[in-house]
């Protein structure tokens, strides 16, 4: 389980099913674009192998970036991924 937080401060104890790991991602660069780090973590050579489903929400380029990595290049299938970009980043709300 990868969280990305803006700073180190964020981080909090969570519950966890048996067996996951939980991976805080300090975003403590605060000019760094929310959903890069964890990304970067998630593409990167240091992660286990995913499970059969993923759970990905966040700022629209990490949502999507991470169903495209999943599938594409860890060969889960797209049913087995559920994303969902809240935001995106230099987008103002629709008002």
């Amino acid at each position: 389980m990868l969280l990305e937080v803006p700073s180190s401060g964020d981080i909090r104890p969570v519950e966890a099913p048996e067996g996951a790991e939980v991976r805080w991602l300090p975003r403590d660069d605060h000019d760094r674009t929310p959903g890069t780090l964890a990304l970067a973590t998630l593409t990167g050579p240091d992660l286990a192998e995913p499970p059969g489903y993923a759970w990905v929400c966040g700022e629209s380029a990490l949502a999507t970036g991470a169903r495209r990595h999943l599938h594409r290049e860890r060969g889960l299938p797209k049913s087995g991924i559920a994303f969902v970009g809240y935001w995106r980043t230099g987008r103002s709300a629709p008002g």
